[in-house]
């Protein structure tokens, strides 16, 4: 019953593995007790803002570049 749009993120997540990372993302804050909801919209958040950090300084990127990113911007 509800929809949330995410804003960010770019066209540099079209990348294999960028789902495994996410759908891991989304379990590991399951896991932590996060409500399904607000587990995908920080997922999905955190990856977005990861890949639009790292389009401002390459042209391509490796799933697990967003992978070794996610503690420090969770922690942002």
């Amino acid at each position: 019953d509800k929809l949330v749009i995410n804003k960010n993120g770019n066209s540099l997540m079209t990348v294999g593995g960028t789902g495994d990372v996410l759908s891991g993302l989304i379990g590991g804050l399951l896991a932590k007790g996060h409500h399904p909801i607000e587990a995908c919209q920080t997922a999905t958040h955190t990856l977005g803002k990861i890949a639009d950090k790292l389009a401002a300084h390459q042209a391509s990127l490796k799933a697990y570049e967003l992978a070794q990113m996610i503690p420090k911007i969770l922690h942002e």
